[in-house]
């Protein structure tokens, strides 16, 4: 694997998790 698109991956799923923390709280606390 290359070791680009290894760092890519891994970027972009860190990014959609912390997307994801932050679009729960959203909806816990709309507010």
């Amino acid at each position: 694997m290359d070791i680009s698109a290894f760092y890519l991956y891994k970027l972009v799923r860190d990014f959609t998790k912390t997307l994801l923390v932050h679009f729960l709280k959203y909806l816990k606390y709309p507010f």
